[in-house]
């Protein structure tokens, strides 16, 4: 095992958001923010690359089961006492896994429901996952987010867009004899024939580890840069970057116009040991399996308020990443581990948006208070057609141009705060919560529930909490047999739409 130096960052406790001005930055000359030579990122001794372990199944070939609490329920088969009683895939392994995502050919898009197996033997929350379109590299591979599941050998995968029952013996369906004839009818003939979007057999499950190293952690990396005010970040080489995955040179674009803020989805259960290696999973995944080539984000934030190099190339320079199809060229992206639908980015993951974005925006001499007009380029889950401009805030979420719930529903209501985190280090100060608000060192009870898709079942939480996120069966409204559309997304994009 490689020698890692521990995360150094102090915790904040719980403390009330604030944008204060850092004595030394704002004495700095502001003519030293013009220089544009690249930083130098000073490792630690003994740092080396860490691959995260990844493999596939083909979904089809996993066990098919009927169980009461599916995240998407199969209408002919429902009733009143068990609204969402459906089909799910079952997947075990014989090593563990924390990372999880589909993947298909082409363009269509899935929806992705998964909950993983505890150490007791029960299920934790269904998370949900967006799909990603082909977006340029080496394959014409579709996927889902990778969400973080917390380890586990076992999980469930209940989905939109396809006939997880497509061409099965129905005596390998586990579960099916509790239901009698009459409740079947018909059904059980169109369920193994019916036709979905996308064909189940060419449907591929990942597994990844990102090999977390438990009380053995890395340190946030001195950024020592001539241009003042660089933040401190876990560069690369800090994080365990296995570089031989790497499979292109960066390539540029000529004008920068803005920054696009994303969150992972999955569970916000992590530990700060363990979101390097959530990290690491990411940029196998986008890389290897994606065919991206590399991590698809210009940098990433942890609810500890760490800030880690993405995209290889240099965090001053103008980048292009792979974070929002049609809108990459002239945006840096920037993602929160976790999910953000019903739980607010935590104060300390804020301040550090603030930090790297508002000093990458300096960097460009982008007013993160301004404006940005930004042009499609195309994309299957895009907003807007190829060629159509859009003016936006110069900081946006990923909704805004994307038919996506990213960055989640507290998340992007939670913009203004980001944007005036950035303005404050543009203007030549640092950000930093201070008291009376969480800095994201809650309980792992807190991080999870509040990250996960709620069961329909679960009564529990304010109108406000529940009305947020729609439940799955709300959101879909159509089954895998039932007048399916062709592109599921459009179910749910009404549900995603940017607010005003």
């Amino acid at each position: 095992m490689p020698t890692r130096r521990r995360i150094t960052a102090p915790s904040m406790g719980r403390r009330t958001f604030l944008y204060g001005l850092a004595a030394t930055a704002a004495a700095a000359p502001l003519a030293s923010w013009g220089i544009r030579q690249a930083p130098t990122l000073v490792e630690s001794s003994g740092a080396a690359p860490i691959a995260a372990r990844l493999s596939t199944a083909p979904l089809a070939d996993s066990v098919t089961m009927l169980i009461d609490d599916a995240a998407v329920g199969t209408q002919s088969i429902a009733d009143a006492l068990h609204p969402l009683r459906g089909f799910v895939k079952d997947i075990t392994r014989d090593e563990p896994f924390s990372q999880f995502a589909l993947t298909w050919p082409g363009e269509l898009n899935l929806e992705l429901y998964v909950r993983a197996e505890r150490e007791d033997g029960t299920f934790g929350p269904w998370f949900h996952a967006d799909s990603h379109g082909p977006m340029g590299g080496n394959t014409n591979a579709s996927g889902t987010e990778l969400l973080f599941i917390e380890p586990t050998r076992r999980v469930q995968v209940s989905t939109m867009g396809l006939n997880l029952l497509e061409g099965l013996d129905p005596s390998g369906i586990v579960g099916l004899d509790r239901l009698d004839l009459k409740t079947l009818g018909q059904n059980l003939e169109g369920l193994l024939t019916g036709a979905a979007a996308q064909a189940l057999n060419s449907v591929e499950a990942v597994f990844v580890d990102g090999l977390a190293q438990p009380g053995d952690a890395i340190t946030p990396i001195a950024y020592d840069s001539p241009i003042a005010g660089a933040p401190k970040v876990i560069s690369r080489a800090g994080w365990g970057a296995d570089e031989s995955i790497r499979g292109l040179d960066p390539s540029s674009y000529s004008t920068f116009k803005g920054s696009t803020i994303h969150h992972t989805a999955g569970s916000n259960n992590y530990t700060e040991s363990q979101a390097a290696g959530v990290v690491r999973g990411i940029y196998a995944y986008h890389a290897k399996t994606l065919g991206w080539g590399d991590v698809g984000y210009n940098a990433l934030v942890d609810k500890f308020g760490n800030i880690y190099e993405g995209r290889y190339g240099g965090l001053d320079k103008n980048i292009e990443g792979a974070h929002a199809g049609g809108f990459n060229d002239g945006t840096f992206g920037i993602s929160v581990l976790g999910n953000y639908d019903q739980q607010p980015i935590p104060a300390a993951a804020v301040a550090a948006l603030g930090e790297m974005v508002g000093w990458r925006m300096k960097v460009a001499g982008v007013d993160p208070m301004s404006t940005a007009t930004l042009t499609s380029a195309g994309f299957s889950r895009a907003r807007y057609s190829a060629g159509e401009s859009v003016s936006l805030p110069a900081i946006f979420g990923h909704r805004d141009t994307g038919y996506t719930s990213c960055p989640g529903n507290l998340g992007y209501q939670q913009m203004d705060d980001i944007r005036a985190a950035a303005k404050a280090k543009f203007d030549g100060g640092s950000v930093a919560p201070a008291p009376g608000e969480d800095s994201g060192n809650g309980t792992a009870a807190e991080s999870s529930d509040a990250s996960a898709t709620p069961n329909a079942a679960d009564t529990t939480g304010t109108a406000a909490e529940t009305s947020a996120v729609p439940q799955p069966a709300e959101a879909i409204q159509q089954f895998i047999t039932e007048g399916l559309p062709a592109n599921p997304t459009q179910v749910a994009q009404a549900f995603f739409a940017p607010q005003s």
